[in-house]
């Protein structure tokens, strides 16, 4: 009995001995995560952060008087909510309609069929080389996609680096549950919707969560084909405030320029288009990081 309770003490004592390996280990990540954080942290410090304050420290823990005048710019803003109607709309059928390419072309692509690699190569080649963008305008004028909500969607079909780690993916799949499949009268779309997909839910999640981000980030597209200001997304929108605030920050009286200054809206305007990606990533972190580990290694 004595040596079964010395050995569980020594098994007990192991897991919760820390190592210097450990200490320095979490040291070295504490240090991290601090230079991580730091950064957002004074970006919501600096907007909430009085032109004075600001003025005399740059760095500060916390301010002595919030100011919280620039976000009462944003959320009054009729123009602000429509864009990001607009952007969540644009987000939401971007990355089903993105997925949907990327699945299908990817799946397709594994396939041996004859002239595969030539077309592998072709497709692959379109990451390098670009047709430019005065026929990308003359291609979506004659489309009548301009002025439409899905000239910020349909240009964005493929990205073709997360296609390649699809068929990658697709390709480790054991072919025996593919063969079995065909035995029992499955054709090639019950084999992708109910083999290939559900197996690669965690990259699905991860690859649509970069779809997004890029989808939820992009002004360009609207910038170029979007007239009417109720279609704008809402990084367009929350980039004209901010230069309407810059062009007339003369006019404005002493009073409120000293509490509404560029570097607090410039900051505003991070906080609020970042902080939508911040609250979706925690739910999809555990198919975040088993999707990287699926996509780190390709065949």
């Amino acid at each position: 009995m004595n040596q079964k309770n010395r050995k569980q003490k020594n098994m007990n004592s192991k897991k919760t001995r820390f190592g210097v390996f450990d200490v320095v280990n979490l040291i070295i990540l504490s240090i991290y995560g601090v230079i991580v954080f730091f950064p957002f942290y004074n970006t919501f410090i600096v907007s909430i952060t009085t032109e004075f304050e600001y003025a005399k420290t740059p760095f500060l823990l916390f301010p002595k008087q919030p100011d919280f005048l620039s976000y009462e710019v944003i959320f009054t803003s009729k123009h602000v909510w429509k864009g990001f109607g607009v952007t969540i709309f644009v987000v939401l059928v971007g990355v089903i309609y993105q997925l949907f390419l990327t699945t299908t072309m990817a799946y397709g692509l594994g396939k041996k069929y004859p002239g595969i690699k030539f077309i592998s190569f072709a497709i692959v080649f379109t990451m390098y080389f670009g047709g430019g963008l005065i026929p990308f305008y003359l291609l979506m004028v004659n489309l009548k996609l301009v002025n439409s909500l899905f000239s910020m969607i349909l240009p964005a079909g493929i990205g073709i680096g997360y296609m390649v780690i699809m068929r990658d993916y697709f390709s480790k799949i054991p072919k025996e549950l593919e063969e079995s499949a065909l035995i029992e009268g499955a054709n090639d779309m019950i084999v992708f919707s109910k083999i290939h997909l559900p197996l690669s839910m965690p990259l699905l999640v991860t690859i649509s969560l970069y779809y997004g981000v890029d989808r939820w980030n992009d002004y360009y597209l609207g910038m170029l084909f979007i007239k009417d200001a109720w279609k704008r997304p809402l990084q367009l929108i929350l980039m004209e405030i901010l230069t309407e605030y810059l062009k007339a920050s003369e006019n404005i009286p002493s009073t409120i320029q000293k509490r509404l200054y560029s570097e607090s809206m410039k900051m505003a305007t991070i906080m609020f288009t970042t902080l939508p990606i911040m609250l979706v990533y925690p739910f999809l972190q555990k198919y975040f990081v088993r999707g990287l580990m699926s996509g780190a290694v390709k065949a």
